[in-house]
């Protein structure tokens, strides 16, 4: 039997695993897009203008003492493009994000309507407060749709901290109505401000003006592997770990079929709109938070979106990974959803696509043949009755992988 040295295989197997890191880091070519799109200059601008608008009492929050006193701290730009700005930052000793929609505040529609008086001078004429609370209440039910009950106190219900009582002191009323007009215009804030304590998703701590800052949930090494260096790619292998992420998104996706107000489906499936609570213990429970809410609707927001557009076939009719159903009698997208959310999971982060072998990739052989019918049956689940059934085939499948 021919014998080759064992230096020249443990050679060969490095170039293959260097080789397949490098083509994960290619394909994201995240860190790159970071890079460029984001300077500690243009971050630091950013916020100094913040802080210029809150001296200049035109915007407040609960952070803006905070923030621009320096006791929130600026660590890094993580993204900076068509206008959404996401930082890192450290507050009372814990990492933060910052983000907004718009780094300007005269990229969001103005919450006054400029006049001209008799003289020919320009004024703000601000809304009276009922009809204020009826715009914040329109701007949120376009978001969240019939989970907003009429009459819901939606001011107190999306702002930090006490709304302003003295009617003697319109520029605090003023001030705060620029910050939260600017909030509520932002559709992932708005999803999270509401839905402030589930476990599923990042808390949100704060807000100062048209900026706000959330719970740092990062991917983590063994979840996304395609944003870290080789020596980490190589440390996220092992099956025990990916099992555990497994698990934990399976979790989520129940909690998103069932534990809110409404079923909420997740169009916008990749790794990085999902991160591990820094409080989770690897190898003993795993919880995963979704990060990027902006694809995430309620049912009724859904259909709604669906159901518009012409189309022949039904994969016209597709809203990113969210799948669609064409009416062929009237040419015209139906307003449903025929995928759900264990299926586009199953499809978009547990199998191998579009170039990345998937979470679930090289199982130990014991469940290896069940474990790919499973993934086969949770490809094509659809909304059947069967979604329960399956999921829980997978989650004992990982289960039993872990003993």
């Amino acid at each position: 039997m021919l014998r080759f040295p064992r230096w020249k295989c443990i050679l060969k197997a490095s170039f293959i695993l260097v080789g397949l890191c490098l083509a994960f880091l290619v394909y994201t070519g995240r860190l790159t897009q970071f890079t460029l799109t984001c300077t500690h200059e243009k971050s630091r601008e950013t916020i100094n203008k913040l802080c210029g608008l809150y001296k200049s009492k035109i915007i407040n929050g609960s952070l803006c003492n905070e923030l621009c006193a320096g006791k929130i701290e600026y660590i890094n730009c993580l993204h900076q493009s068509r206008g959404k700005v996401v930082f890192l930052a450290k507050w009372n000793n814990q990492k933060i994000i910052l983000k907004t929609k718009y780094a300007s505040i005269d990229s969001y529609a103005a919450v006054y309507t400029v006049m001209e008086n008799l003289e020919g001078v320009s004024d703000k004429l601000y809304p009276e407060d009922v009809i204020f609370k009826s715009m914040i209440e329109s701007q949120a039910q376009a978001v969240l749709g019939t989970v907003i009950k009429d009459g819901e106190d939606v001011v107190n219900k999306f702002w930090f901290g006490n709304w302003p009582k003295d009617r003697l002191n319109m520029n605090s009323f003023h001030t705060a109505m620029n910050s939260l007009w600017t909030l509520i215009l932002q559709d992932e804030y708005v999803f999270l401000k509401y839905h402030n304590t589930h476990p599923n998703l990042p808390q949100v701590y704060g807000s100062c003006g048209y900026f706000y800052a959330v719970e740092f949930t990062p991917p983590g090494i063994v979840f996304d592997p395609g944003l870290l260096n080789i020596e980490q790619q190589l440390q996220a292998a092992p099956w025990p770990g990916r099992a555990y992420i497994a698990l934990g998104l399976l979790k989520l996706i129940k909690s998103f079929d069932t534990s809110f107000p409404e079923k909420l489906y997740h169009c916008d499936i990749k790794e990085g709109n999902f991160g591990m609570d820094p409080a989770s213990k690897i190898l003993k429970e795993v919880v995963i938070k979704a990060i990027d809410v902006d694809m995430v609707f309620y049912d009724n927001k859904v259909a709604e979106i669906m159901g518009q557009g012409d189309c022949v076939k039904d994969s016209d009719c597709n809203f990113i990974h969210c799948r669609g159903r064409c009416n062929q009698a009237t040419k015209i997208c139906r307003p449903e959803v025929i995928s759900s959310n264990l299926q586009v999971f199953c499809d978009n982060l547990f199998l191998p696509r579009n170039g990345k072998p998937g979470l679930l990739r090289f199982p130990p052989s014991v469940i290896s043949k069940e474990l790919a019918n499973v993934l086969d049956e949770c490809s094509n689940v659809g909304t059947s009755t069967k979604q329960d059934e399956v999921h829980e085939k997978l989650r004992k499948l990982l289960v039993q992988s872990l003993r």
